[in-house]
Formats: structure tokens, sequence, C-alpha cells
């Protein structure tokens, strides 16, 4: 979508770019930029009056028919999967995480014989952290791409582009933590990530377990920020704690001294913060200039990211980075068939750039998405994901049961299939467990990033159902 949509200057015939549609109000449809392939197929529609159903379907949906998913199983098909996150921007660390559980998946499917012999592979979409370029991005995705089975996202965007990839019928697994999502009722639509309001528990859970009962809030003025704070500020005054301070962070700025300074003045006995790598980086800077004695520092689970590391390493060191603490749901057990199985595929895929990302829970979530994915439609015998049989099943295989088969990778699975055996899918991520929203739940642990890079879990888990109770006692 034009971004000056809402200004008469975005149309006219003088603006080349943008091809009007038979849409007499230009605030209905505005002028969207298309693809050649896009406008042909536009002036077919127009042709055949159609357009004036383009505002309710939208380009996508009606685009996806010419050359969208596949239906039936075909022995040269290649199955693509989109990684539709942020590649660019403030959130530009996301799209290179998602992709390790991407590569990682398809490795482990093609090298077990593809999905009824078809090959699986990665594509990128970059939403660039906008809703505008989102569109356009998963408008011509959709409009070149034949056998797209899965995305993995959308991410930040998914309010505009959830509703594009739901009319294509792709199923969907996201990374968007947003607590709009909590009581989601899109069958397409799927989170193994906890939400946000939990994630916000969980800090102040476990900031008050471990003695911190006067800490300060350090987040972004970014939205998958700020849907951490309402659920960590309830939570923690209804276990005692104090909040003294809460700050709110413009983004990437090149100074946050007078934050920095308000912070050392309330006196807090830690910091719970969801904190970007650049932002990080300046304000720990300014605060050490302020306070060399900087408290506990308990972030979310992007504490964890490589990059994230490097930045705040350079500013406050190593000794005092290794005593952060990141609490983010159920660390992987390292040790598990599924989880090595991933790590596995992922060094055999060659993207050694991306081992890195491995520990991550956005990177391995996404490899138990696809398999999932893959052994749905493995046991339907179809590469088209569309039908309510495959959605049913993904959810059905995060359950355990009396009759079920356990496995941990997508071979195990095939051939517990090929028996005509029921599976319980325990993959790298571990417990999924589907509920009747596609959210799935697992415990909560802190988790320290040693000097090696590794993981090491603090104190123990935190139950999901004991974080979920504190949650509804917040009347979130």
């Amino acid at each position: 979508m034009c971004r000056a949509a809402r200004n008469s200057s975005c149309c006219g015939p003088g603006n080349s770019k943008f091809l009007r549609v038979g849409v007499e109000d230009c605030s209905a449809l505005a002028w969207t930029r298309f693809s050649r392939a896009e406008i042909a197929v536009k002036k077919v529609i127009i042709r055949r009056g159609l357009g004036r159903f383009l505002p309710i379907l939208g380009v996508s949906a009606l685009l996806v028919g010419w050359g969208g998913s596949g239906a039936g199983a075909s022995s040269s098909a290649t199955l693509t999967v989109d990684v539709n996150q942020s590649f660019s921007g403030v959130n530009a660390i996301e799209g290179p995480i998602t992709d390790t559980g991407c590569y990682a998946a398809t490795t482990a499917i093609n090298d077990a014989g593809g999905v009824l012999g078809n090959k699986m592979t990665c594509v990128n979409t970059d939403d660039k952290g906008d809703a505008a370029d989102a569109v356009a991005g998963v408008d011509k995705l959709l409009a070149s791409t034949s056998h797209l089975v899965a995305v993995l996202g959308p991410g930040n965007t998914s309010p505009a582009t959830e509703p594009l990839f739901t009319r294509a019928k792709i199923p969907m697994f996201t990374n968007n933590t947003d607590p709009r999502y909590n009581n989601n009722s899109n069958p397409y639509f799927f989170r193994i990530l906890p939400s946000d309001s939990l994630g916000g528990i969980s800090l102040a859970q476990w900031a008050y377990q471990h003695g911190f009962t006067h800490a300060a809030g350090v987040f972004t003025t970014e939205v998958d920020s700020q849907t951490n704070v309402p659920s960590l500020v309830k939570g923690y005054k209804l276990l005692g704690g104090d909040l003294v301070t809460n700050l709110a962070l413009a983004p990437d700025q090149s100074d946050y001294r007078t934050e920095a300074a308000a912070l050392v003045r309330a006196k807090p006995d830690a910091i719970i913060a969801d904190l970007d790598p650049q932002t990080a980086a300046t304000f720990f800077a300014n605060l050490k200039q302020a306070d060399p004695h900087i408290p506990q520092i308990i972030m979310d689970s992007t504490g964890t990211a490589p990059q994230f590391e490097s930045a705040v390493v350079k500013v406050l060191g190593r000794a005092t980075f290794s005593k952060m603490i990141s609490v983010q749901q159920t660390a992987p057990d390292t040790s598990s068939s599924g989880y090595q199985a991933y790590l596995k595929a992922l060094k055999k895929s060659g993207q050694h750039g991306l081992l890195q990302f491995a520990p991550i829970s956005y990177a391995y979530y996404g490899y138990d998405g696809i398999i999932l994915d893959a052994l749905a439609m493995t046991s339907h015998k179809t590469i088209d994901p569309s039908g309510s049989d495959i959605l049913k099943m993904i959810v059905s295989m995060t359950h355990p049961g009396k009759a079920k088969v356990t496995v941990q990778t997508f071979p195990e699975g095939v051939k517990a299939l090929k028996e005509g055996k029921k599976i319980y899918y325990l993959g790298a991520y571990g417990l999924i467990n589907f509920n009747k929203h596609n959210n799935a739940s697992a415990p909560f642990i802190g988790v320290r990033t040693l000097a090696n890079g590794s993981l090491v879990n603090v104190g123990s888990p935190m139950s999901s159902s004991a974080l979920s109770n504190l949650l509804r006692r917040t009347g979130l």
C-alpha cells in the first residue's frame, strides 16, 4: 500500500508506479504498488468486472490461484517455506535467527526423502519492520511462488500480513508474542513461543523469587517491547515487589544520559529490561558512566542473541555480562534426540553463520513448526497444506496419548505414519501442547550466557500453569 494512502497527492495518473484498479474512491484502496505480473492479472480482473471485490479479498487472495500454493502430491515439486521476518531495520536480527530453524528443518526433511518425495527450500521476505512494506512483500511472494506450504512468521507486522496468508490458506508459525493473539481463532495461525503477557509475568516472578523487590523497568518504545510491560507491572506488584521506575527508551538514540541518571536516582536492586542491541549498548554505557555499580540485569529472551551479547560486552565487559540473566521459555534439553537432530541438520545445511543462533528459542521453534507441517502433509498424502485435516493434525501431534508413538525427528515420524500409527511429536523445542487458540505452553527458566556462548540454567523452572494463574490474577 502506498505510504501516503491517506494523502490525495498519492493518487493520480501522474504517478506511473501506481495503477488504479476500478475503484473510484482513492481512500478505499488508494494506489497499490504492483509487479508486472500483478498488473496483468488486474487487467483481467477489471475486464471481468471483479474490481469491486478487491478491497474485500485483497490482491494476494485473488492471485493465489495464478501460481500460489500447489494442491496434490507431485514428484517434481519444490515446496517452499517463507521466512517472513525483519531482515533490516530495528528488528533485523529476527530474520537470520528464524532462518536458522528453516534451514535445519528443510535439510532434515530433504535428507529423509522430502515430503512424499518432494524437496523443501527456504526463501526470505523482508518485512522491513513496516506494515506497508510487509504487505507489498507478501503480495509479491504469493503472486510468484508455487507450492508455498508454510510461513515462519509473520513477525511484528502480523496484523497487516496474517490476513493475506490466511486467505491464501498457508499455515503460519509466528514468533509474534503480542498478547492480542492470546485468544487467536485463526486455524492457520500457530504460536509456539509464549505470549508477552506470560513473558512479562515470568520476568516479575523470576526477579521476586530471587530477592529483587525494588527493580526498575527499562524497555524501548517499540510495540514488541512494550507488550511485556503491563503484566510485568501488575504481576510484580501482586507478588509484593515495588517497581521503583519504569523507563521507555526511544530505540537507537545516541544518548540516554538523562534516563540513566533517573535510574540511578531510583536506586533499584535490579534492572528488568527488553532492549535491542544498539539501544542496550548505548544505555548501559551511559549508566556505567553515571554509576559503575550496575545492579543485576534481568532480560527477556533477547538477552541470549549473539548480537546483543557482542554489543553489551563491549561496554560492560565479559564479567558483568556473564552475570546477566535472561528469562525465557524452556531452555532446550540439548541432550534430547529432538534437539540433537536439529543441531545435526543445521550443521549439515552448510549455513555455518547461523550456528551462533542455534540455542535461541526464536530459532528452533521454527524447526519444529516446519517438521509438524511436513508430517501432517505426509500423513494425508498431499503437498497442499490448506485443508482443515492438516491443521487439526498439527495440533493433535503436540498432544500425548495412550495410543500414540512418541517421535522426536522427521524420519521417526514418517516411519510411524507408514506403520499406521498415531504420533506425538516432541522435537527440538520440547513440549509444545497447542491449546484451542493454537498457543503453546511450557515452563520458563532463567539462563545465563557463559563466556563460550553456551547457556546455563539459573534456578528452577517456573511452571506455565503457575505463571498463567498469576496472570489471571492481574486481570489482564
